[in-house]
């Protein structure tokens, strides 16, 4: 078979699918609305074509019979049917539009159940995605503890984080800080092209240091990273340095996996040397090698997070 005609035959096959689909979610309406439509034709069919005389149905249905003229006997009467043409199509409508509309009401019925099942399976799922999420984010934490405790930075005044891009958004999976103030909320999602995560994401790695103290000039110094002016003045930590490396996975190709952010409000809490640094640790290889292996479960976790974000901002 040729290009065309593979073509073709998908083409059919597409349109059978969407036909069918359409039908199994369509046919109760379907057949309620012909339902009512033969109910209502029943009660205009005698408005419509009047019923004939008495006199010319009686003389119709008992004429009585004759005999014939060649051979002298009684021929039998021709059987005929008892009801007008009118009160046989009126009878046929109320019968196929009550059967139509018994019908539609239970598919109807049987759809409702179904739904009624697919969200409870449903509710079923997300709630044991949100259970995945929580193991997965603790998971995350302690690994995130673990490195910064092998870089000496497990501070009060510093935090780390690692977000995993969905779509055009990066999206934070887990957070980490020994004051609890840092560790708690946030904005849980950036735009992929904006900040230190941004920059890191497409160079492999980022740092700023000795950012302003002051607070206008340093929400300015975000606006420059990318930040629109809204969102750095919606920032609740003032970190005077950043720094984010991207997690890369094992292989040739070397796919982008995460990224990884390390904020200080000490100027030089963290440098690039902390990047370099945390490269050589066996928790960075170890964390590398877990984000790959769990990279199907941290990509729904993302799509979910982040969905929950959008909701939440409309």
């Amino acid at each position: 078979m040729g290009a065309g005609g593979r073509s073709a035959t998908k083409a059919v096959d597409r349109f059978g699918v969407r036909a069918e689909r359409w039908f199994n979610e369509f046919w109760p309406d379907v057949a309620n609305y012909l339902g009512t439509i033969a109910l209502a034709a029943a009660g205009v069919v005698g408005v419509i074509f009047p019923e004939p005389p008495d006199s010319e149905q009686a003389t119709a249905s008992t004429a009585a019979p004759t005999p014939s003229p060649s051979t002298g006997e009684v021929e039998a009467a021709a059987i005929s049917w008892p009801f007008s043409a009118v009160a046989t199509w009126t009878v046929a409508l109320l019968v196929s539009g009550a059967i139509l509309v018994l019908i539609g009401y239970l598919g109807s019925r049987r759809r409702r159940t179904t739904a009624h099942k697919l969200s409870g399976r449903a509710e079923t799922a997300e709630a044991d995605l949100d259970e995945h999420a929580a193991g997965l984010e603790s998971v995350l934490r302690a690994m995130l503890v673990g490195l910064l405790h092998e870089l000496n930075i497990y501070r009060d005044d510093t935090r780390a984080s690692i977000y995993a891009r969905d779509g055009e958004s990066f999206v934070r999976l887990a957070r980490v800080s020994k004051n609890p103030v840092l560790k708690a909320g946030g904005r849980p999602s950036y735009p992929a092209d904006q900040g230190v995560i941004g920059l890191a994401w497409r160079e492999g790695k980022a740092s700023l240091t000795n950012l302003p103290e002051d607070r206008a000039d340093w929400e300015a110094k975000m606006v420059e990273y990318g930040l629109s002016a809204e969102d750095a003045q919606g920032l609740r930590m003032h970190c005077k340095s950043i720094v984010a490396l991207r997690v890369d996975g094992p292989g040739p190709e070397f796919d982008s996996l995460a990224i990884v952010v390390y904020e200080s409000e000490a100027k030089r809490g963290v440098h690039g040397t902390t990047i370099d640094h945390t490269r050589e640790l066996d928790g960075w290889k170890i964390l590398t090698a877990a984000i790959a292996n769990m990279r199907d479960s941290i990509d729904a976790v993302a799509r979910v997070k982040h969905a929950a974000d959008d909701s939440n901002r409309r």
